[in-house]
């Protein structure tokens, strides 16, 4: 079948990976388990796909879900959705059943896409929000117990791929890496990152992500996006060792607080390598502001997050003592939290014209080299890089364990629950593991007699950290 002209309903984005298919076909496009898809391919699967797609009813603004893990029909899948002008609704690589579920049916998607090309209706298609633009709806983990979409548009990525491919631009022909699952919106700046260069988008699969050095340099990589995590867990495993990945040239860091240890075990497997930490949530677009790493800063530095690209305006509001919350205005943020009037009231506003969103990060202003990340105004944690609101893991463990006395705190990046004596630890915890993804599921499990309480008399949280430090 030849390939169809750039077509004017389709989206600038899109055109441009049309584009490629048409002017470079042989060029690759994704390397992945073993396999390697050129432009011309790719294109020609994802078209063929969208047409069937729209045979079965997707229209524009139409939900989609996608299940399974990264293979090669995944990319085909997603990039179909968009051509149809549809919106795609990852559920999840390794999220339980349950949690799937729910969110296919909060979404609506109409129908289901799987990694080995089977298509599935799904009885949960609504009639509402239709016409929306095409994009992607990613779930995160919410405060009330229920995980929340949010709604980003192919007009929104488009500001993040320009801003990023105007300050350090990716070569055609450049081989990405890609590690991130599609529920995670890293996903996104390595997919489109390259995609819309003309570079060659390299997988590492699902079930080998924690060996990705070795994928890196096997293939060649030269850019990618790394959770600082990800780089501790390498270097623990003994995979980043002195000049073990020469073809690396660029790293973005983000999702999580960036240190100075993690920019030196980088900069020794990769001597040649830039570094740029990023900053954002979800509801920016991957990212609103960069910060260049010209120095490796001492190890128990954080790296400041920077500035924010030239067309947005991040400011800090309600501050004190020289530290308020981040708010941001500008074309990456996002369409909104999907069928959640309230919440959105809560953290979208407009002021002089603009429509801010409210972050919950706190942040202060250092005129040297912009912001500098403080911390956060509610209990919302990162952890391997996913954003989780630990009022979340505790409405589940209280559910499951029949108790309202369970909490969650974080102690050495990881998830702690304090929990009431007399509950079966070990069957609370596999019952967690069918309710929630892995990464929200604590790692330790500590029964207490009683809880220390404030005078308030709620419970007296900074305590029971403080009793893992006595540990």
């Amino acid at each position: 079948m030849p390939l169809s002209p750039v077509s004017a309903d389709l989206h600038p984005l899109i055109g441009r990976i049309e584009r490629h298919a048409e002017e470079t076909p042989e060029a690759i496009a994704l390397v992945c388990e073993g396999s390697e898809t050129s432009y011309a391919e790719l294109w020609r699967r994802a078209f063929d796909h969208a047409g069937e797609l729209q045979r079965r009813g997707v229209r524009r603004g139409d939900r989609v879900a996608i299940e399974g893990e990264r293979l090669p029909q995944q990319f085909v899948n997603l990039l179909a959705v968009l051509i149809a002008g549809g919106i795609y609704v990852p559920l999840g690589e390794k999220a339980p059943p349950a949690r799937r579920a729910t969110v296919a049916a909060d979404s609506g998607a109409q129908l289901l896409l799987s990694a080995d090309g089977g298509i599935t209706p799904l009885g949960t298609a609504t009639s509402e929000a239709t016409d929306l633009p095409p994009g992607y709806l990613l779930y995160t983990s919410g405060s009330t117990g229920v995980p929340k979409g949010v709604l980003v548009t192919l007009d929104n990525l488009q500001s993040y791929v320009d801003n990023v491919q105007r300050h350090y631009p990716l070569a055609p022909g450049a081989k990405a890496g890609q590690i991130a699952d599609l529920g995670f919106d890293a996903s996104v700046h390595e997919t489109f990152g390259a995609w819309s260069a003309g570079a060659a988008l390299c997988v590492v699969p699902t079930r080998h992500v924690l060996m990705w050095p070795r994928y890196f340099r096997n293939l060649g990589i030269e850019t990618a996006l790394l959770v600082p995590s990800q780089v501790r867990l390498a270097h623990q495993a003994k995979l980043l060792k002195s000049g073990s990945l020469p073809a690396l040239r660029r790293v973005y860091l983000g999702a999580e607080l960036v240190t100075g240890q993690v920019v030196r075990l980088l900069h020794e497997a990769a001597p040649d390598c830039r570094f740029v930490n990023l900053w954002g949530p979800t509801e920016g677009t991957v990212a609103l502001t960069h910060n260049p790493i010209d120095e490796i800063p001492a190890d128990h530095e954080g790296v400041p997050i920077g500035r924010a690209w030239p067309d947005h305006r991040v400011e800090l509001a309600d501050a004190e003592d020289d530290v308020g919350e981040m708010v941001a205005a500008g074309p990456q943020i996002c369409r909104g939290y999907w069928n959640l009037p309230e919440a959105n009231a809560e953290r979208f506003f407009e002021r002089d014209g603009a429509r801010f969103y409210r972050t919950g990060d706190l942040a202060r202003r250092d005129p040297s080299v912009g912001y500098v990340f403080v911390g956060r105004r509610d209990r919302q944690v990162k952890i391997k890089g996913h954003r989780i609101e630990l009022e979340e893991c505790e409405r589940a463990i209280r559910r499951l364990a029949g108790t309202g006395h369970a909490f969650v705190v974080v102690h050495n990046g990881e998830l702690v629950c304090f929990v009431a004596d007399g509950i079966a630890l070990d069957t609370l915890e596999a019952a967690l593991r069918a309710d929630l993804p892995t990464y929200m599921i604590p790692q330790r499990f500590i029964a207490v007699a009683s809880f220390p309480m404030t005078q308030s008399a709620k419970v007296d949280l900074n305590s029971l950290r403080a009793t893992l430090l006595e540990a």
